[in-house]
């Protein structure tokens, strides 16, 4: 289950169809399909901000030996014009799987392994994201929304029996209500699902 190329040829014409999904590097995108993984991990990233939230990542662990890994990561789109907002001043997401040298970014503050059902590769994620359509998101006017997109992430792939151990699901969804380094309570900001 594939979703349309980012152009679609229709009765002869160019249709622009957005697709928000990428891969990095585009080239490897086959072997990235195919890559098995060990474990998820649910990272916070330094806030560039000192006042601002967190950033939020997943890291597919592809190697534990090796320490490399996939990072799937929802971000704002740099096309904010490409699909017409929901929210008043909302920007559509793009969804990267992109190959990493190592588990998790030096610059982590918080990391929650999940440990996941022995056979699974990126391809079985990448259509649980289509399936559910995590990849259809918006973010709010500045830019929040990670932690919700992270936390509907998680909720989806434990529904559908990715996870081995519950306790370490629920670490990583209370991890999500807070700010770090502190562990400080900060309402998650929705964003939305379209």
């Amino acid at each position: 289950m594939l979703i349309p190329e980012p152009w679609m040829h229709v009765h002869g014409r160019q249709q622009s169809t957005w697709n928000p999904i990428y891969f990095v590097p585009s080239r490897l995108r086959t072997e990235i399909l195919n890559e098995p993984f060990e474990a998820l991990r649910v990272c916070c990233i330094t806030a560039e901000d000192l006042f601002g939230p967190n950033d939020w990542a997943l890291f597919l662990s592809t190697s534990e030996e090796q320490r490399t890994a996939v990072q799937l990561d929802c971000c704002v789109s740099t096309h904010p014009d490409v699909l017409r907002p929901i929210l008043a001043g909302g920007r559509k997401a793009n969804v990267l799987f992109s190959v990493r040298e190592y588990l998790v970014p030096l610059d982590t503050e918080l990391s929650c392994k999940i440990d996941v059902v022995s056979g699974m590769t990126i391809r079985d994620v990448y259509e649980q994201v289509i399936e559910a359509g995590l990849h259809k998101f918006e973010f709010t006017r500045n830019g929040f929304g990670h932690r919700h997109w992270i936390r509907s992430f998680i909720h989806h792939l434990s529904d559908s029996g990715f996870f081995v151990d519950q306790a370490q699901v629920a670490q990583a969804k209370e991890s999500l209500r807070m700010i770090w380094p502190g562990g400080f309570d900060l309402p998650i900001n929705e964003g939305l699902f379209y």
